[in-house]
């Protein structure tokens, strides 16, 4: 299988910084929170910002948390259309998806059911992104 990589899109200059910020850390590389307007291309960075991860991590597994089941949704279809992830590396957790870690490169979770189960799924997968 084939490292993680974003696809069909170019993020803007802005956008690439946040990446290199996020890639070299205040203090420790890979780490740290990037707060992004509504409609500033969370999603976008944060695939470019996978990639970069699985540049040193060619298994990284990645597992995004989100609140709600229609997030949930969204994060699938932009792992589908914008990166190499193969529907089958998709997997949901929660929102009537009992799909694991374990088992899927990408794991989309719903908060509670994320709560619940993620923890020991993110100890037993690694590397992990989370």
């Amino acid at each position: 299988m084939a490292p993680f990589a974003a696809q069909s899109f170019e993020l803007v200059d802005w956008q690439r910084d946040a990446v290199r910020a996020w890639v070299t850390g205040a203090s420790v590389p890979h780490t740290g929170t990037l707060e992004i307007f509504t409609g500033g291309g969370k999603s976008l960075v944060a695939l470019a910002c996978a990639e970069e991860a699985a540049k040193i991590e060619p298994d990284l597994r990645i597992a995004v948390v989100v609140p709600t089941e229609a997030l949930a949704r969204q994060w699938i279809d932009v792992f589908e259309r914008y990166s190499n992830a193969e529907k089958t590396d998709v997997g949901l957790m929660g929102a009537g998806g009992q799909d694991s870690l374990l088992t899927h490169r990408v794991l989309v979770c719903v908060l509670n059911s994320a709560a619940k189960k993620l923890p020991e799924q993110a100890a037993a997968a690694q590397p992990l992104i989370l």
